[in-house]
């Protein structure tokens, strides 16, 4: 058996370390890609929008106010176009780092090593970007409405039973956990995905993935607020203390993302078919060409 699988099913949080370790820099190239083309879509469109006039300085100024006005839908029609326009490329460029971010996970655990150029190509065909944003989308008004229907309809009973169904409707939230990872990694239909995460992710497990990702909260929190006071102590150098800020969000969104990526593709490989590749330990440098 792949040691990397055999690790999954035997020793997870090791295994997951220990992968992590070994993938964080080529995630880390592919996520200051993904903030960089983020930040560029944001840069264009903002950049039109000033320029046509639907949002000026004032309500930069005033962002209590203009809040209140989007809230009220009291905007120029073709502002709220614009924000629509900006939603597709900003989730389609969302959807190409999940799909490379799990790539080059994969790579790492069927080769033994990683060549990133593989990873942009196998993220690159546009048909499986849609299907996979499709996907994520549904999955995502899916579960948003059916807490929504669940706490709503349970509250004009009582509020317990409201906050009950809403614990019911998280617990079948996440059964679907292994969803995206099913499709990526294993080429699953989204039925098929569907059946292969309700099927593993039992009552139990989700009881340990909501215990998980509570611990996981309190830890970046309880970090976040430590290395806050650095930030405060520079609060009288803006550029320094902004900077100090954007690294430490970057870091903290990095960790993130890897230990994310890392376990939710441990958990797949965990209940997933003996893989057939045979590892192979080579070293690999940054782009392994």
């Amino acid at each position: 058996m792949n040691q990397y699988q055999e690790g999954f099913q035997t020793s997870i949080l090791d295994t997951i370390f220990k992968v992590g370790q070994e993938t964080w820099e080529k995630i880390g190239i592919a996520y200051l890609g993904y903030n960089a083309a983020t930040i560029a879509i944001m840069l264009v469109v903002g950049t039109g929008v000033f320029a046509t006039g639907m949002i000026g300085l004032d309500d930069l100024a005033n962002s209590e106010e203009f809040a209140q006005r989007m809230i009220m839908g009291d905007l120029n029609i073709a502002f709220f176009v614009i924000m629509g326009i900006i939603m597709i490329p900003m989730l389609f460029v969302m959807t190409w780092f999940e799909i490379i971010k799990f790539s080059i996970v994969d790579d790492k655990i069927k080769t033994g090593k990683i060549n990133l150029k593989n990873a942009f190509e196998k993220s690159k065909d546009v048909g499986f970007i849609f299907k996979i944003l499709g996907s994520m989308v549904g999955l995502y008004i899916l579960t948003v409405a059916g807490l929504s229907i669940l706490g709503f309809a349970g509250a004009a009973v009582t509020p317990a039973l409201g906050v009950g169904l809403v614990f019911v409707g998280l617990f079948a939230t996440i059964k679907l956990t292994l969803v995206i990872p099913a499709m990526v990694l294993g080429h699953k239909t989204f039925d098929e995905a569907m059946s292969f995460s309700i099927k593993h992710i039992t009552f139990i497990r989700s009881l340990k993935l909501i215990g998980i990702g509570i611990l996981a909260c309190l830890i970046f929190g309880l970090v976040g607020a430590v290395m806050s006071i650095p930030a405060m102590m520079l609060a009288s150098l803006p550029v320094l203390s902004g900077l100090f800020q954007l690294l430490f969000q970057l870091a903290i969104g990095l960790f993130g993302t890897v230990f994310g990526t890392v376990a939710m593709t441990g958990l797949y490989y965990r209940y997933a078919p003996e893989i057939e590749e045979e590892t192979s330990f080579e070293s690999d440098n940054v782009f392994n060409y």
